[in-house]
């Protein structure tokens, strides 16, 4: 009977220090995996970020491409409205007539402007 006390004994104290290890061992996983999918959601959100953002990097640098090759041909096309050819045909269709002598005003000393 003494053996049989014993042995009670034996196996309920390891039991009382298993059921205390099982609650320590809850307490500490139960915020591990609130964590753990905690940071599980936060990389899923951030991957989704960083896709959506390289779609609008790439759509906005096919806008800088069109807008450089906008840019090329308006520079061309302001540069040949400019040439000293099309000046000349611009001043015959406003009415601009060609000066053939020039004649300066001159200002008297005496004068208020001279002043």
């Amino acid at each position: 009977m003494n053996y049989l006390l014993r042995e009670n004994y034996l196996t309920t104290k390891p039991l009382t220090l298993n059921l205390k290890w099982n609650l320590n061992l809850r307490i500490l996983i139960i915020p591990f995996f609130i964590l753990t999918l905690a940071i599980l959601i936060f990389y899923i959100l951030q991957v989704n970020k960083i896709a959506a953002d390289r779609y609008l990097i790439k759509e906005e640098e096919g806008k800088i491409s069109r807008l450089l090759e906008e840019n090329k041909i308006l520079e061309i096309n302001s540069n040949q409205a400019t040439s000293l050819k099309n000046i000349d045909e611009i001043a015959k269709e406003f009415g601009f007539e060609k000066v053939n002598r020039i004649k300066y005003i001159r200002i008297l000393e005496t004068s208020m402007a001279a002043k």
